[in-house]
């Protein structure tokens, strides 16, 4: 499993293995808060990120959903981490993410056609063995409601394709301009993203 930076290489690289793997249908607690680990280890696919912190995280009983993070475009959770995750009956996530100039022009191209990115981002799950994203636009999108189509698409994909335990996850960026600009609680602005899809990942970091 791997990373990728570019939308082109992405959509015209051909991910399936031999043959897909059945998805561990890890149930969510449905009837207390439900917690989140976010791996963001020296910006993941190393020794360090895939090794030596997994030799060291003993906690799978503490947490419902874990999630491999970071800074490409487009990360699938290496095997290692989704064997992890079905061994331990955890729900695992991989991310996109668009930053900076290069997150621009990826961002132009998801919208042109989202609902084309949304079907393969869940046949990647399905291939791969996990259940779903965590979406994160930290570069400027042309308008709330480009994301909130695509973060529509995308859990519907993910729950045709891989069932009622997928997962889409929001990362609180944006304003409802579509400018970055985080918000650090749920609120009126970023209410629409957070019912485009399961759930949203706040940031409790100093307010302005």
């Amino acid at each position: 499993h791997g990373y990728f930076d570019q939308y082109d290489d992405f959509m015209s690289h051909d991910l399936s293995p031999v043959s897909s793997r059945k998805i561990k249908q890890s149930l969510l607690p449905s009837n207390k808060p439900r917690r989140l680990l976010c791996h963001d280890m020296k910006g993941g696919y190393c020794k360090d990120s895939d090794e030596a912190y997994r030799d060291v995280f003993t906690s799978w009983q503490c947490i419902d959903i874990f999630c491999y993070f970071s800074h490409h475009f487009i990360s699938i959770p290496p095997k290692v981490w989704v064997d992890d995750c079905a061994k331990n009956e955890k729900v695992c996530l991989g991310t996109l993410i668009t930053e900076g100039k290069l997150g621009i022009r990826n961002g132009q191209k998801i919208f042109q056609d989202p609902e084309l990115l949304a079907e393969k981002l869940a046949r990647v799950c399905v291939e791969f063995g996990f259940h779903g994203w965590l979406v994160n636009f930290e570069s400027p999108v042309p308008s709330s409601q480009h994301v909130t189509k695509f973060l529509r698409f995308l859990t519907a994909a993910c729950k045709k394709h891989i069932g009622e335990n997928s997962v889409v996850i929001y990362y609180d960026s944006l304003d409802s301009r579509g400018s970055v600009r985080y918000q650090n609680c749920l609120n009126h602005v970023n209410k629409p993203y957070f019912d485009a899809c399961d759930g949203i990942f706040l940031i409790i970091g100093g307010m302005e």
